[in-house]
This record gives C-alpha cells, structure tokens and sequence, in this order.
C-alpha cells in the first residue's frame, strides 16, 4: 500500500468521523457523566497497611533444636500463613477484640467490586461469604474478612498486610489488631503443639522408666544366679590363665619330647655302648668313680711289679678295682633309669597340664558365654538408660518452650491512620470513561458508516449502476420574502 493510499484512507475514516461527530460526542459525554456520578456517589474507601516479617526458622534459645519443628520454610507454608492471615478464626477475634460486631463500618455488610454491585443491581445477590471448609461465617467476620488483603513483597520474606474500610481509624485500628491477633495465635499454636508434645513424653518417660528398672532386674537376677560378682575381671583372669597354661603346656612338651628322645637312645644303646653315651660321660659320680678306678689301677700295676699276686696288698687293690667297678656299671644303670624316671615324669607333667588346659579352656567357654549374655542384658540396661535420660532431657526442654513467648513472626512497621482514601480514584475513572467513551463512539460510528448503502461518491455510481458519470446536480431550494419554501429538489425537476 503507498503512502498515498494511505492518506487518502485515512482522509476517508477522519470524514465518516466528522460526518457521525454527534455520535462520538455523545458516547463521550454519557462516559464521562457515569464517571463522575460514580465518583461523587461512592463512599470513600480507606487503606491502612501494616508490614509483618515472616521468617523460616524461630529463635533458637534453647542449648539443642526444638523437638516440635513447626517451621518448614517452604512454599507450602508461606502459602498457608497467607491463609490462615485471612482465615475465619482472625477475623472473629479480631471482632470481637475491637467491639465491632454492631460497628456501623461492618453493618453494610461484605465489601463487594463493581462486578457484585451490578449483579445485586440486576436481582441476583452476591455469593455468601463463606471460610475454607465451606461454613458461612458471620455477617460482622464476612464483612471483615472481605476488607482484608494479603499482599506479599516477591524475593523477600516480608508480607504487606491490607485492610479496607469507610472509617480510616477503623482501618488503622483493625489491621494492627490483625497484624498482633496474628502474632498471638503462632504463640498458641506453638504453646498447644510443646503442650501435647510434653505430655506425649512424659508418657513414654514412665513407660521408658519401667523398662530401664524391668531390665535392670533381670541383670541383677542373672547375676545372682550365675554367682557373678565382677563379670569383667572373672574373665580377665581366666582369659590370664588360659595363656599362662598355653605357655607351659608348650614348655612341658618341649621338655618331655627332649626326655622321650634320650631315653629312647639309652634304651636302643648296648650294655658296652652305654659307657660311651654322653648322658653316663656327663655324669659326676661315673666320673668320680672312673677317676677313683684310674688310681686304683696304678696302684695296682705298681704293686705287681714289686709283689706278687697272692699278696696281701695285691688282693686287696683287686678287690678294690672289682669294687669300683661294679659301682660304675650301678652308676650307669642308675643313670639310665634316672633317665626313664625323667622321662616318665615330663610325661605325666605334660599330661597334668594338657588337663589343666582342657578345663580352663572349658571354664573360658562358660565364662564367655555368660560374659556374652551378661553384657547382653547389660547392654540393654545401658540402652534404655540412655532413652530415658534422652526423653527426660526432651521433656525438659519441651516444657522450657511452652514456656517461651518466641516466635518467627514480627511487626515491622504498624499502619498508621490514612490520609487519604484509595477509592475512588477519581482521575483515573475519568481517564478510563473518557478511553471507552471514545472506543464506543468510534465503534459505533464506524458501525452505521458501514451499514449506510447511499450512494457517497462519483465512483460509487460507476460501481454500483455501471453507467457513465455525467455530473451533480445541487440541491436548490426556492426562497421568497420573508419565509423560505423549499422547492422540489433537482431530481424531480429533471424527471418532470
């Protein structure tokens, strides 16, 4: 489209516009007049705004965290206190702490939008008013409960508390009654909740208790049945005795094996063999008495040098060597079995001990056994001392909270008295009436231009009755003295 076309059509809208200028005005003029019959009609509303600061978590003035966490920190419960700040509870404590049950601001009743106005206009009254759970509230707490607005601030934790009214005391008064009823019941309803916690433990504290003293029985009981004094040094020193007898079972069969060994060598030695044997060399009564037989044969080959053999001296020497030498060959005996009798002794200890080790190993076994189920039932008692001293502690602490006045809500800054009011907003009801006072006279102005079918331009005529344009013919009118007549116009002229 050139730019031509365009001016020439927007010469043409600018046209029909003056043309139907009637319309427009008064489109314009009937918005404006219900403008500003609404504004000097409507009853002055007033705003008051008390900010309030919600935080996730609750003073911890207590040394351990509260048993009863009451704060999520989620969506979920911002979204909830934004409910209950608007629920049926408040607003009739609210009421009823402000005397405004017969208060003539509540006795017009719900504040309702324009919306309702029209359809209570038109015959059909507005919805009731009515709480979460679907229970109408009263009139004076449905009228209240309409003029409160929860406006929270987005990126913070701070919540814009609103409350409308005709009064701008009343508006004050009632949303910093709200703002500290509010305050009041997050306390009552920390209060009841450590309430039914502190009794809920006091319960398991004596159920907890029976249990400790029950279990506490029953060790003592096992204890006294078992003969158990001093369970932990009883199998220390078993546990001390155990390895003291491992030792010389160990050291006896070291020594008896080294016995067995030697008497087994005497025993396979020969009578000749056995002067050799290192056990009989070692000896010091077969060496004394070899060493007395050594003397005794010099002497006696020294005396048969000199005397004969029938001498008095050489028979008794000979005699003397017969002697000692029977006492050897006794000697060499007495050390064989001296050595059998060894022998046979480290057995017979390597037997005792190898006993002794069987029984105390036997009493090890009862003495862990009972260890074991002593320190079962010991544990047990230790276990549910420590619950009952955990839910003592909890109980304590509990009833420290029902206690605490702390909460996670506070005031920031409390609503003063408005100024002025919020409703209505004068000019810009003016500035909407006179927007859609325009939008509906252009609407309908372009409306009847497009249903007009006169003819409006020579090129309609060609359009519409395909026949050649000649010229227009002006409308004359005859005029004499002192009146004017109109005349038959143009057309009728020409068809006469």
């Amino acid at each position: 489209m050139t730019e031509q076309a365009v001016l020439q059509d927007a010469r043409r809208y600018l046209a029909m516009l003056h043309k139907r200028r009637g319309i427009v005005l008064t489109c314009l003029g009937v918005s404006l007049a219900i403008a500003v019959l609404y504004n000097y009609t409507t009853r002055p509303v007033y705003r008051a705004t008390t900010q309030i600061l919600i935080d996730r978590d609750t003073p911890n003035v207590l040394p351990n965290k509260e048993l009863v966490e009451l704060v999520q920190g989620g969506m979920d419960y911002y979204q909830t206190q934004y409910q209950l700040l608007k629920g049926r509870s408040l607003a009739e404590r609210a009421v009823e702490r402000l005397k405004l049950q017969t208060h003539p601001e509540l006795a017009t009743g719900p504040m309702m939008n324009p919306w309702e106005r029209v359809r209570g206009f038109f015959g059909r009254p507005p919805s009731a008013v009515v709480d979460l759970s679907g229970m109408p509230l009263s009139p004076a707490a449905a009228a209240f409960r309409s003029r409160i607005e929860v406006d929270p601030l987005p990126g913070s934790r701070l919540v814009n508390l609103h409350f409308r009214a005709y009064d701008p005391q009343v508006a004050a008064d009632a949303v910093n009654a709200l703002a500290q009823l509010y305050i009041e019941q997050s306390l009552e309803l920390r209060y009841t909740t450590s309430t039914e916690a502190t009794g809920w433990l006091s319960e398991r504290l004596k159920e907890q208790e029976a249990k400790v003293e029950a279990a506490e029985r029953a060790l003592q009981q096992y204890r006294e049945a078992e003969g158990l004094v001093n369970q932990e040094e009883r199998q220390g020193l078993v546990e001390q005795k155990l390895e003291m007898l491992n030792g010389a079972v160990l050291d006896a069969r070291t020594d008896r094996i080294a016995k067995e060994s030697l008497y087994n060598q005497i025993a396979s030695q020969g009578p000749g063999q056995i002067e050799s044997f290192p056990l009989v060399l070692g000896s010091e009564p077969v060496q004394a008495l070899k060493a007395e037989l050594a003397l005794l044969q010099r002497e006696e080959a020294r005396l048969a040098d000199t005397l004969g053999d029938r001498h008095p001296d050489m028979v008794r020497v000979r005699a003397q060597v017969r002697s000692t030498e029977e006492k050897i060959r006794a000697e060499m005996r007495n050390v064989a079995a001296a050595a059998g009798s060894e022998y046979r002794t480290a057995l017979a200890k390597e037997a005792r001990l190898a006993a002794t080790l069987e029984a105390v190993k036997r009493e090890a076994q009862d003495t862990n056994r009972k260890g074991i189920e002593y320190s079962v039932r010991k544990r047990e008692v230790e276990t549910n001392r420590q619950l009952y001293q955990d839910l003592l502690t909890k109980t304590k602490q509990t009833g420290l909270e029902t206690e605490l006045k702390t909460t996670n809500i506070r005031v920031v800054e409390k609503a003063e008295t408005p100024r002025g009011p919020v409703s209505p907003n004068r000019m810009r009801n003016y500035q909407v009436a006179l927007i859609l006072g325009l939008l509906v006279g252009i609407g309908l102005a372009l409306g009847f231009e497009h249903m007009d079918n006169t003819f409006k331009t020579p090129e309609d005529v060609k359009e519409h009755l395909q026949v050649p344009f000649l010229g227009m013919v002006p409308d004359v009118s005859v005029k004499t003295a002192g009146t004017a007549a109109r005349g038959p116009n143009a057309s009728q002229v020409i068809k006469s």
